[in-house]
């Protein structure tokens, strides 16, 4: 580990977007010394990411090897937490439900690991805390109704064992919205008879929805949550820039790229994967955040332009700006 004076930030799953957002921002800031956690720092991605930032650490550990977490939280101040569901995502879900979980859990105990031996029954004296991308539960929150969705259980059954060490472990919950990219994702090859560009998936057009970007909003929300975190210790907090349809998105997109484009939605039943149906079926019945709108009161506190859907197809492979 780097010996360093300044305090030292621990942001877990390097080529996550969160993560990266996370990087970008608090890079910019003199008294962070930032320690990213890699898989492979020979990967291409790492080293982009290393070469436009090289004051940045790399930290090679694992989520499922607890020893490379400790070394990777130890020292650390600050844990950015963000577990790799897209790997869980290819596997058999019906076999590993619990993997996310898993993940989590680990670095939450190395975490505080390293809290217990360096301090003994004094480690409150190091102030250590945790951020972490955390979601609704949404077998709770539908009374079972909708009890597949692993990909947001699993994080706030994380939570829920972080709350549980509150009293050594202080922490805030970052509950990032619907990802423009999900939609950018629904983009297909195929025209309609007018020749336009389709964007197909089993959502209903006129759901709205919570849209961020992850590149561009969790970084400024992060920071905002370091620099008031007395007043939102404990808290989770919603993060978008405000609730769109999938229309609005679209149009959006045709407004900036020039390319018609239309939507055609498809059935529920062409979804093979329980737990995707099971996702569909939640924000169709009861909305994203459950249709909480707290966080666009919060959002005037943050000094930080959220993505509206006009910026983020400027800043996408379809648009004409970049975010690096």
């Amino acid at each position: 580990m780097a010996s360093t004076d300044k305090c030292v930030v621990a942001v877990s799953s390097a080529r996550n977007l969160q993560s990266t957002s996370v990087i970008r921002t608090l890079a910019k800031i003199p008294s962070f010394h930032l320690r990213v956690m890699v898989e492979d720092p020979n990967d291409k991605c790492i080293q982009a990411l290393k070469a436009s930032y090289p004051m940045i650490e790399l930290c090679t550990a694992s989520f499922d090897d607890q020893d490379s977490l400790v070394k990777f939280t130890r020292g650390a101040k600050i844990v950015f937490g963000v577990t790799p569901y897209k790997s869980i995502w290819l596997r058999d879900m019906s076999e590993q439900p619990d993997g996310e979980f898993t993940h989590g859990k680990n670095l939450v105990d190395a975490a505080v690991k390293n809290k217990v031996e360096n301090y003994g029954a004094d480690y409150d004296s190091l102030a250590l805390s945790i951020r972490c991308s955390s979601a609704d539960n949404i077998n709770e929150g539908t009374h079972g109704k909708y009890s597949h969705v692993y990909m947001f259980d699993n994080k706030n059954r994380v939570e829920q064992y972080i709350s549980s060490l509150a009293s050594c472990l202080p922490a805030v919950f970052i509950y990032p919205g619907f990802f423009y990219d999900t939609i950018m994702k629904m983009v297909t090859d195929k025209r309609d008879a007018q020749g336009r560009m389709i964007f197909s998936s089993p959502l209903r057009p006129t759901n709205k929805l919570p849209l961020v970007d992850p590149r561009a909003d969790i970084g400024p929300t992060v920071q905002y949550v370091l620099e008031n975190f007395d007043e939102v210790c404990g808290e989770a907090i919603d993060v978008a820039g405000g609730y769109y349809t999938i229309h609005q998105v679209i149009e959006a997109f045709t407004k900036v790229t020039g390319i018609p484009a239309t939507y055609s939605q498809i059935p529920l039943s062409d979804l093979k994967d329980e737990q995707k149906r099971d996702l569909i079926g939640y924000i169709s019945e009861y909305g994203f955040f459950f249709r909480r709108i707290d966080f666009m009161t919060r959002n005037k506190d943050i000094p930080h332009l959220f993505a509206s859907p006009e910026e983020f197809w400027q800043m996408s492979k379809f648009g004409k700006k970049s975010y690096y």
